[in-house]
């Protein structure tokens, strides 16, 4: 009988066990069920995304978005027209300045400042009273100030001039990409938003006058400055200035 009972017993802990691992492998099957699932329910999402972005732009949604080009470019040529206007007449300014300043035995012009304490030549180095008797500098002369916010000025407007010039070349670009067959939607919008974010002041106002009404120009605000300032810019903005040779 004992040996009987243990016969059960053994066979009834055999059974357990195996029911067990049963219940493990239910429950390890259902959890790799689950991970498929959502596994698969992302790939759903990921390809409706990638579908959604891959939609072709309509003709329609291109004429649209060319049209758009053709009002930036229009503004953007406009601005180039107008910056040329400024920057012919700040260039005969300083001309009409180094026409008229005090000129050096070498040929170089020389402008002091207002205050009569410094005196600089058109390349905006500075000049001893060894070089130049500052007294001798008469007082109607274009003063070094006067001089200097012509120069920045001009170098404002040779900037703009270039960053105009500059999105022109990207109009151009983003017309013919936005041309091509298979053109997305998403596409058209990122193009959208490399010509926002690239867009000149001076393009903007044009094309948004109101807002120009509460917007200060840069060259506007331009300010009196010290004698001494970044002589580097004053020099490269000269270069094209050469010395009337005696």
């Amino acid at each position: 009988m004992i040996k009987l009972a243990d016969h059960f017993q053994r066979d009834e802990s055999a059974r357990h066990s195996d029911w067990l691992r049963q219940q493990r492998w239910f429950i390890k099957a259902k959890n790799q069920n689950e991970q498929r699932e959502k596994l698969e329910d992302k790939a759903d999402v990921e390809f409706v995304a990638f579908a959604s972005e891959a939609i072709a732009a309509s003709q329609d949604q291109i004429s649209e978005f060319q049209d758009r080009l053709d009002k930036y470019d229009a503004a953007t040529v406009e601005a180039i027209m107008l910056n040329q206007q400024e920057l012919d007449k700040v260039q005969q300014s300083l001309e009409a300045m180094l026409a008229n300043a005090h000129t050096l035995e070498d040929g170089r012009r020389v402008f002091k400042t207002e205050d009569g304490t410094q005196v600089f030549d058109e390349f905006g180095a500075e000049m001893s009273e060894d070089e130049v008797a500052f007294e001798s500098i008469a007082p109607d002369k274009p003063t070094w100030e006067e001089f200097q916010i012509e120069i920045e000025l001009e170098q404002s407007l040779i900037v703009e001039q270039n960053q105009l010039l500059e999105f022109q070349n990207q109009l151009d670009d983003v017309r013919e990409i936005s041309s091509k067959d298979g053109t997305t939607v998403d596409e058209l919008s990122e193009l959208e938003a490399d010509l926002e974010a690239a867009m000149p002041s001076s393009v903007s106002k044009i094309l948004s006058p109101e807002k120009a009404e509460n917007t200060v120009s840069t060259l506007d605000a331009t300010t009196h400055t010290s004698p001494v300032t970044d002589m580097q810019s004053v020099q490269k903005a000269t270069e094209h200035f050469a010395p009337t040779p005696m």
